[in-house]
């Protein structure tokens, strides 16, 4: 065989040596400029039709990339980037591949100028736009949330929001507020707010209530936004509480009911949820002191007490380590050890 261009014998590609095949050829093609749009909400990138973080190199090089293209002939083998930035808006890519050609490894360079255009994102357009489908509302019963609580609930929330979005990054609150001695979160989903207002009704044996309001017409349809009520019980878990008048702390809660602790002789038992109803709060977190400890024993401690300084011996569970306190609380005057 014999190239027809310069009669070089040897292998041939379509009638010509590779090098006649490649010369003058633009074997990858880039064009001049390539728009990537940037949203001004978030700060994330249009790259593939899929909304990414990046910084602004990293998405320039992709966006160069992804808008290079080889001949027909030729297979990519591999491929990179290297970005200049020219000014706030424009960052210029160098691209370098490698590609195959009939078994003949080619390595290819090309340029562009990524132009970084601003834009919203449908989800940040929404967010700025107060769009919400749901109304999460949390309320506790006979009472406020109180302080501690509500950073607690937020904290909760918001952490349940965040991580349904990085599947779904049309999940987002729209924005909070403080109602009646509680919060509501607005939010994009219904679904969002149905499945967080199981996950807090689970966790603290708490009561859901779901409704309803028609908002409007949409394409002939009528439309709907849900209000989703998680009332809060008046206990919470680690509270000391009365049950059949004996003291216990609240150690897990569940759809079925939840488990105390008795601080008298440690057992812990099983109760229903209709037996949580009739719990009587007899102090939280706050009202558990630290009693430094003066001896230890095998089934019992000596301790000052946290008020007076008197010293009084408690009882301890098998097993349990003692540092230099423990944790007591103070019931009708008799002081109880919290393991």
């Amino acid at each position: 065989m014999f190239c027809v261009k310069c009669g070089k014998e040897g292998d041939t590609f379509r009638g010509r040596c590779m090098d006649c095949f490649l010369e003058g050829r633009e074997l990858l093609v880039l064009p001049p400029f390539v728009d990537l749009d940037r949203c001004t909400g978030c700060d994330e990138f249009l790259l593939s039709k899929k909304w990414r973080t990046l910084n602004d190199e990293e998405a320039a090089c992709e966006a160069a990339v992804n808008s290079s293209g080889a001949i027909a002939d030729a297979d990519v083998i591999a491929v990179g980037a290297e970005s200049e930035r020219q000014d706030d808006r424009n960052i210029r890519v160098h691209v370098e591949a490698d590609l195959d050609i009939d078994g003949h490894e080619v390595p290819v360079e090309a340029e562009t100028v990524v132009r970084l255009k601003n834009t919203v994102c449908h989800r940040c357009s929404r967010q700025l736009g107060n769009y919400y489908e749901a109304v999460l509302q949390l309320r506790a019963s006979h009472r406020g949330l109180g302080e501690q609580v509500k950073d607690d609930m937020l904290r909760k929330v918001l952490d349940k929001v965040e991580a349904a979005s990085t599947n779904n990054r049309q999940m987002f609150v729209s924005k909070v507020q403080e109602m009646h001695g509680g919060l509501d979160f607005y939010l994009s989903s219904m679904s969002l707010s149905r499945g967080i207002a199981r996950e807090l009704a689970a966790e603290y044996g708490a009561e859901v209530k779901e409704s309803s309001s028609l908002v409007g017409m949409k394409e002939g349809e009528e439309t709907y936004r849900l209000t989703h009520l998680v009332r809060l019980p008046h206990y919470k878990l680690e509270d000391i509480v009365e049950h059949q008048g004996r003291p216990y702390q609240l150690m897990a809660l569940s759809k079925r009911g939840g488990k105390l602790l008795s601080l008298e002789n440690f057992q812990v038992i099983s109760v229903r949820t209709s037996d949580l109803r009739s719990l009587k709060v007899l102090g939280g977190s706050d009202d558990i002191a630290d009693a430094v400890v003066v001896a230890c024993y095998d089934d019992e401690v000596q301790v000052l007490h946290p008020r007076d300084y008197s010293t009084v011996s408690l009882r301890i569970p098998a097993g349990l380590r003692t540092g230099d306190s423990v944790k007591v609380f103070d019931h009708e005057g008799v002081l109880l050890l919290v393991p």
